[in-house]
């Protein structure tokens, strides 16, 4: 039973991973107008939780660099590189707004 799980999770892992980006790839001329709901699906399903998941991960790596950033006096920018542009990228920004 886990082995077959773990097939499916793979399987599912590797179609996630080459269907998503060629499908922005087919809406790339529609960019030039308003979002469209194929927009605001990806980042509802694919942008925001992946933001979501820097912003945490970055929150983590700012700790962990907090130690080498304060002697070198550039924890403001290790700051906003590290936890305000994922922030901004996750819950400032309109959806739709897909990079």
């Amino acid at each position: 039973m886990f082995k077959s799980s773990k097939s499916l999770l793979i399987i599912i892992m590797i179609t996630t991973f080459t269907i998503v980006p060629f499908g922005r790839f087919a809406y790339a001329e529609e960019k030039l107008g308003d979002p469209s709901s194929f927009d605001y699906f990806i980042d509802a399903i694919v942008w925001r939780p992946a933001g979501f998941c820097g912003t945490i991960m970055g929150m983590g790596l700012f700790i962990v660099y907090l130690p080498i950033s304060i002697p070198g006096k550039s924890v403001s920018k290790t700051y906003e590189k590290l936890v305000i542009a994922p922030f901004n990228f996750t819950f400032k920004r309109p959806l739709g707004d897909v990079p």
